[in-house]
């Protein structure tokens, strides 16, 4: 019974958090952390609000130095000492990761990390993002994380974050009155990865005449930066006009068209297959197994793309208690280093630079496809060196435990013998750790 909770804790959550009470059963923790609250959603910041006042306030003190280069206008008080847009990405960023360490909903945690990967945006993309990227986790992904999938794919088409990311507000119906008047046309990039990375998925059948129908369908939707707004703008003088074809069905014009796309796309049965192998490839294997995405694609259609059920149902699967069959992304590894040495990583940020040294730069992925999950990305020989070089750094800190005991905490029986042998005899308490928190083992959920 505790291997299986213990496995529980690292597949489908973010692995134990130093010597924290084991639940009594697998099953019911996971409902229960599915259930539970996000302190992350009542959080004051980051949102949009606060975000769009920076940015207000420091285009006014540009256009300000530009009309006079020796003017002092951070003495203005509608503009005020100017904020580093850096620094309140890396606020964001840390206080992200610090929650993640010491969460007590670590599989919430886990899918809010999973959708914020699907919906993939870069903090570095566009000026704007590194102010918006904090916001559209907090305020697109996390409220809708375990809830019904179509409301999560709303959520993030309309937060400005992922707007700007494609440049959707530069998007123009060709023959709406801003398209007529500035000769300007549609930008596809939102509308191809709606269909290939979001929903459908990119052997679904559809046509480049399906992406150029929905990128018609989609435009006027654009930013707001008045700070009593959510930041998300239906600009009907850049939609193009009329009904339009796309996918087999009709679609009014307007801001109908869209909601009607949206709801279309978020709740179609090929999307739930597209969305349950990506879930299931997550917990379970890199190669899904067809039969539990079958299950899964299922049980998404009938409760209407209930994101909780879907895991749920993972956890049904008897291939979801095989041990050790998913290697830890770089950040994950991390953070359960973190967690199992049950460190408090003050700010957050070194998680955010340890993560960085193993590859992954959280919230900036360098595809519009997020970043990679699969083993094979990142079972590279400089990549495992790292992953070494981290374990003994971490294993030098103070107050760490020993290694057998907290092999028998976070591992139990998981722990192959061999491994267990050459942390047995590992000639210094440092160097055990060390040789626990880069097993194979360890590396695995």
């Amino acid at each position: 019974m505790q291997e299986t909770v213990l496995h529980a804790l690292n597949r489908f959550g973010l692995g134990r958090l130093g010597d924290e009470a084991l639940p009594g059963d697998a099953p019911g923790w996971l409902h229960e952390q599915l259930v539970a609250s996000d302190p992350g959603v009542t959080a004051q910041t980051p949102n949009i609000r606060d975000a769009n006042e920076i940015i207000v306030r420091t285009d006014r003190y540009n256009d300000a130095k530009r009309r006079d280069p020796n003017s002092h206008p951070e003495n203005d008080p509608a503009i005020g000492p100017l904020q580093m847009w850096h620094q309140i990405f890396e606020r964001d960023v840390f206080a992200t990761l610090r929650g993640a360490v010491r969460s007590a909903t670590p599989a919430r945690e886990r899918l809010v990390m999973f959708w914020t990967n699907h919906f993939a945006v870069s903090a570095w993309a566009t000026p704007p993002n590194i102010l918006y990227a904090g916001p559209y986790v907090r305020e697109a992904v996390r409220p809708n994380a375990t809830g019904r999938f179509v409301d999560l794919l709303r959520a993030c088409l309309h937060h400005p974050a992922m707007i700007n990311y494609y440049s959707q507000q530069d998007s123009i119906g060709p023959n709406s009155p801003f398209g007529l008047a500035r000769h300007r046309g549609i930008n596809e990039n939102l509308a191809r990865e709606m269909l290939e990375l979001f929903t459908l998925g990119l052997n679904a059948g559809y046509t480049q005449s399906d992406v150029t129908a929905v990128a018609r369908i989609i435009t006027g939707f654009s930013t707001e930066r008045q700070q009593q707004t959510t930041g998300f703008r239906f600009r009907a003088e850049m939609h193009e006009p009329g009904p339009q074809q796309a996918l087999g069905q009709t679609f009014p014009p307007g801001e109908a068209g869209p909601d009607a796309l949206i709801a279309f796309l978020g709740t179609h049965i090929t999307t739930y297959r597209h969305i349950a192998t990506k879930l299931v490839q997550h917990y379970i294997n890199d190669e899904a197994p067809p039969g539990c995405v079958g299950r899964v694609t299922e049980r998404l259609r009938a409760t209407g793309g209930d994101i909780s059920a879907a895991v749920l149902e993972i956890a049904l699967q008897e291939e979801a208690w095989v041990p050790l069959t998913k290697l830890r992304t770089p950040i994950d590894h991390t953070i359960a280093i973190y967690r199992a040495l049950d460190l408090d990583p003050s700010t957050g940020e070194p998680v955010f630079r340890d993560a960085i040294r193993l590859g992954e730069v959280m919230w900036t992925p360098p595809l519009v496809k997020g970043w990679p999950a699969a083993a094979t990305d990142w079972t590279g020989g400089e990549g495992l060196l790292r992953r070494v070089d981290l374990a003994w750094r971490l294993s030098g800190q103070p107050n760490v435990p020993e290694a057998l005991p907290l092999a028998d905490r976070t591992l139990g029986g998981m722990l192959s013998h061999v491994s267990r042998s050459r942390v047995a005899v590992a000639p210094t308490r440092r160097e055990a750790l060390a040789l626990l928190l880069s097993s194979p083992e360890f590396m695995r959920r």
